[in-house]
Order: C-alpha cells, then sequence, then structure tokens
C-alpha cells in the first residue's frame, strides 16, 4: 500500500503517519507527473480529517489512478491508537506562525501609531498587501523566511 499524505509540507513535517509520503494538495496540479510512480500500486490519500483527501482522490481519478481516502484523516489514525512519526523540535505549523507574526505586527504598528506616528499606518497597509498578494499568487515571503528558520527545519 502506497499512503499518500495530501497535507502542506509544513503540516507534515510535525506529524505524519508513518511510511506515508507528502505531495500537498496545494502541488496536486503536477500529479500526472505522479502517474507512472502510482500505477500497480495501492494508493489510499490521507489528510487531516479527510476533507482534502477526498480532492486529492477526485484527482487522481481524473488521471486514472484508483485511491482510496483513510477516513477521518490522521485525527482518525491517532485516535485509533496508530503510531505517528513526530517530530518534537516543531511546535507550530508554519501557517499558525505567519499568522502569529503578520497579527503581532499589526498590532504593533496600530498602536505606535496611535501614539506617536500616523504615518505608521502605512506599515499595516504594507502588511495587507503582503497578504492579498500571498493570496493571489500561492507564495507567501513571510512563509518563505520563516520555513528556513532554524526551528522548522525538519532532520529525520
Amino acid at each position: 500500500m502506497l499512503m499518500i499524505d495530501v497535507r502542506e509540507r509544513s503540516e507534515f513535517q510535525i506529524e505524519h503517519a508513518p511510511g506515508a509520503i507528502n505531495i500537498p494538495l496545494s502541488e496536486f496540479k503536477w500529479i500526472e507527473s505522479y502517474r507512472p510512480l502510482l500505477e500497480g500500486h495501492s494508493v489510499t490519500v490521507m489528510c487531516r480529517s479527510g476533507v482534502r483527501a477526498k480532492s486529492a482522490q477526485s484527482m487522481l481519478d481524473g488521471i486514472h489512478v484508483h485511491a482510496s481516502v483513510y477516513p477521518g484523516g490522521l485525527l482518525e489514525w491517532k485516535s485509533s491508537g496508530k503510531p505517528t512519526v513526530l517530530n518534537q523540535k516543531i511546535s507550530l505549523s508554519l501557517f499558525r506562525q505567519v499568522q502569529i507574526v503578520v497579527g503581532a505586527l499589526i498590532i504593533l504598528f496600530s498602536i505606535a501609531a496611535l501614539i506617536a506616528r500616523p504615518e505608521l499606518n502605512l506599515a499595516t497597509s504594507a502588511i495587507g498587501v503582503g497578504l492579498l498578494g500571498a493570496g493571489l499568487t500561492g507564495n507567501c515571503l513571510l512563509g518563505s523566511i520563516l520555513a528556513k528558520m532554524p526551528w522548522n527545519q525538519y532532520r529525520t
């Protein structure tokens, strides 16, 4: 059996099922290139709860690769007592780290603009533009920077 975990890399790095390979759903636009590797295998797709796995299953069906969804995802896997590979070093997902940094910066610049310098409101606008750009392009500069930080390096 070939288990494909379709969660984002940062989620996979924190915890995953033993032997699972990570192909994030966000990268499934290139799934056709994986077809030769997947053919002839019993493929099961998994995510956190099963929602993304169903989308992945549909995309795999589109390239004529039969796949089943692990019902309930990693949450069900763990609740049924199955083991996971857990990286103790990483405690927050990259997405949550970005949310914390962006939230803190907006609060900091808003307070500074109220107290001292109104032009610091431009900094909060710049943060908003960065978030909008990340949402539109799928590339987050802050996420890329945080991913390179030592606490986010995954070592097996």
